[in-house]
């Protein structure tokens, strides 16, 4: 049912229209400037997809059902008291229903599935369903069934005839809502998924937890988990008190979460085709070492590694797990023992992730590390966990490594990579050489057989070294001249401008003087040395690139700084840039116009160029920052265009600008229109204008205009004669 229908004060004018007299119309313009005044009820969660048909066609066959709610409001809602129910409504009028555990909330423009199990009746290797309800529920496929959510008085919020002429009907495919802005009110916004999100044990579509998304029957993206709290140490679920992983029979359950969990992930190499550099770490928080025989990484549904028997994170310790043994070359000797080779890569694209999946396929660590509130991290710049004490679970503890450990030349001399590779993490900013001790080779004479980790013993000789340990970068050499340091600040993020400003700060420590060029090179290729756009500028920033004439495309910028004495340093710059394509056109608001006044529901339409990508809309209190208050997400482009309703009846009165975001079709876009006046709301009774009409003058002035309006309509005929 689209939000907009929700509202108390649409229901009770489709009531009154029940009347039989054509005054009483009239007098429900009365009515609604009365009821005008008083706040509608927050849009309420509606069903988007439904698994009621499942592939697995055996006697446990409801196992593998499950159900998704949406919330269209820009708060949360607690759903405590509310009840699912499948009924059938003809033939044997079979029902199931089961009650929402209290303090069941469903996030603002969020998901929510509810399954037999966390993981689906373990069709998925992680929890997705945030409500399990055993076998309460069983959604029938015969006798026009309903699948319904009832709130705490039992009257029904939402309901779908989800076999109902129209309805999509394929077997192992869910039935989901194609557009959540239009609501589920029509079996033609509803289609079968093509998304795969389980081949065991049998082949099964659909998004749970998730915006519906166009797969083309492969696989699509892995259902979103919840969260995998990070252990720490290890302790059971016995009523003994247990606090060991093998205490024995005595212990009820034994919690399978080592404490083991992601610290560090290099995703994005320079140049980002060189996918050797890639690798990721692990870190024991524990007392006790902890064997990792039977584990997985993960980072697509089908895409695993299986980390070789043997391998062990010592207490307290880092585990090194790389692409390749050597880091594509990028070190002179081997330094891990655990490659994967082309089992999984670390993917750029947002919504990317790793996994850590135990012997039972149980994800027991997850880190989705684009997007989700994630630092941006430049290329060459791993993410590292800050505080290790605190987990990894909070966006907010990741950042961007400083520690330069080792370098890479390209052609347009050394590319530095950032990052502590099995090693504590640390902020390195301001250092002389803002350099960290390189990852520790491999003793010689094992190196094929080693568990990874740092090893002591004879070592090949492996990147040049200074006395402190610390990694000599490739275009340095030890003497009296010394490199100069380079910081690129701009474009600091992925954006389309013209011209474009780029800046930059080299610091020479030997005072000699710095000559800096800038390069470009399209962002997709592997070729960093580009071409010269810029030249001849002095040690700071900024400086324009104007780029009429420039071929239209995604480019990558490189900042380049020669001290005149051997040493060429370089830094590619934050953010992309997009030159001609779509451009401002990308995204832009059709209605509202600025100096719109909005009174209730308020349409907003929008024209996207790219059918690709989610729309977000916001609302706020100036015209810059992207930082205001969600309207609604998770929109996809149709037809070139995204169309929602904003109710601001809870907003308060004042002047607003509208701003969307479109994200996942290149370098995010962002458009702004306004203002949009909210007016002060007045009940036309006398009272102050921002004051709410008390509950009871409400009632009764509601109950006098039906009765005027019936008494107009029922008056008595006059007599001849009287």
């Amino acid at each position: 049912m689209p939000p907009g229908l929700r509202e108390g004060k649409a229901v009770a004018l489709r009531e009154l229209t029940l009347g039989r007299a054509t005054d009483a119309r009239v007098a429900l313009g009365v009515l609604v400037s009365v009821l005008g005044s008083a706040a509608p009820a927050a849009a309420a969660p509606f069903f988007t997809e439904i698994m009621w048909n499942p592939a697995n066609t055996s006697s446990a066959d409801t196992g593998y059902e499950w159900v998704e709610l949406y919330n269209p409001d820009t708060a949360a809602v607690d759903l405590t008291g509310h009840k699912v129910r499948v009924r059938q409504t003809a033939g044997t009028l079979s029902s199931s229903e089961f009650p929402l555990p209290a303090g069941t909330s469903l996030p603002p423009a969020g998901y929510l599935v509810l399954a037999k199990d966390a993981r689906i009746n373990g069709q998925t290797s992680c929890a997705v369903a945030s409500v399990a309800y055993g076998s309460a529920l069983t959604f029938y496929n015969s006798s026009s069934p309903v699948v319904e959510l009832l709130d705490g008085a039992n009257a029904v919020v939402d309901s779908v005839p989800y076999t109902a002429a129209g309805y999509p009907a394929v077997e192992g495919r869910a039935a989901t809502v194609t557009d959540v802005g239009t609501g589920n009110d029509v079996a033609a916004n509803w289609r079968s998924s093509d998304c795969i999100y389980a081949t065991a044990p049998a082949t099964e579509y659909g998004t749970p937890n998730g915006v519906d998304t166009a797969c083309g029957d492969t696989t699509g993206p892995n259902p979103i988990c919840l969260p995998v709290p990070d252990a720490g140490p290890p302790v059971d679920a016995g009523a003994d008190g247990g606090a060991t992983l093998d205490a024995g029979a005595t212990d009820a359950a034994v919690v399978t979460d080592p404490g083991v969990f992601i610290s560090e992930i290099f995703f994005d190499p320079t140049p980002s085709a060189d996918n050797n550099l890639e690798w990721l770490e692990l870190y024991n928080p524990t007392s006790a070492d902890v064997a990792l025989t039977g584990y997985k990484l993960r980072t697509e549904l089908t895409r695993v590694f299986p980390i070789p028997a043997g391998a062990v994170v010592t207490a307290g310790g880092y585990l090194l797990i790389t692409e390749t043994a050597n880091l594509g070359g990028m070190l002179g000797c081997d330094v891990s023992a655990l490659a994967w080779d082309d089992a999984i890569t670390l993917l750029n694209s947002s919504g990317a992730y790793v996994e850590l999946l135990d012997g039972t396929n149980t994800v027991v660590d997850r880190v989705q590390y684009v997007g989700g509130g994630f630092p941006a991290a430049a290329p060459g710049h791993a993410l590292a966990v800050v505080n290790i004490s605190l987990g990894n679970n909070s966006a907010a503890n990741w950042a961007a490594a400083t520690c330069i450990y080792a370098s890479k030349d390209y052609g347009a001399g050394p590319v530095p990579d950032h990052g502590t590779p099995g090693a504590p993490n640390q902020d390195c900013a301001g250092l002389p050489d803002a350099g960290v001790p390189a990852p520790a080779c491999l003793p010689v004479a094992d190196a094929g057989s080693s568990s990874g980790g740092s090893s002591s013993g004879n070592q090949d000789a492996g990147a040049p070294r200074d006395a402190g340990g610390l990694l000599i970068p490739l275009d340095a050499s030890p003497g009296p001249n010394s490199p100069p340091t380079l910081q690129v600040t701009l474009p600091a993020a992925d954006s389309s401008q013209s011209p474009v400003t780029v800046d930059w700060s080299a610091v020479d420590p030997d005072g000699d003087v710095v000559t800096v060029s800038v390069l470009k090179a399209v962002a997709s290729g592997t070729d960093l040395a580009g071409e010269e756009v810029l030249s001849g500028l002095g040690a700071t920033g900024p400086a324009s690139w104007d780029t009429t004439g420039v071929t239209p495309g995604v480019y990558r910028l490189l900042v380049v700084a020669d001290d005149g004495h051997g040493h060429v340093v370089s830094q590619p710059a934050p953010g992309r840039v997009e030159v001609g394509g779509a451009g401002d056109n990308a995204l832009s608001f059709l209605e509202p116009g600025g100096g719109t006044t909005a009174t209730e529901l308020l349409t907003i339409k929008l024209s996207v160029a790219s059918p690709d990508g989610l729309v977000s809309v916001h609302y706020d209190t100036d015209s810059s920052g992207l930082d205001g208050t969600a309207i609604a997400g998770g929109l996809r482009p149709r037809l070139g265009t995204v169309e929602v309703t904003w109710d601001v009846a809870t907003v308060a009165p004042g002047d607003y600008w509208l701003y969307a975001v479109l994200e996942g079709a290149g370098p995010n876009r962002s458009a702004y229109v306004g203002p949009v006046t909210v007016p002060k709301r007045g009940c036309g009774c006398g009272r102050s204008s921002s004051a709410a009409p008390p509950q009871g003058a409400l009632v009764l002035g509601a109950a006098a205009v039906m009765w005027w309006a019936f008494r107009r309509t029922h008056r008595r005929r006059p007599v001849s004669g009287e």
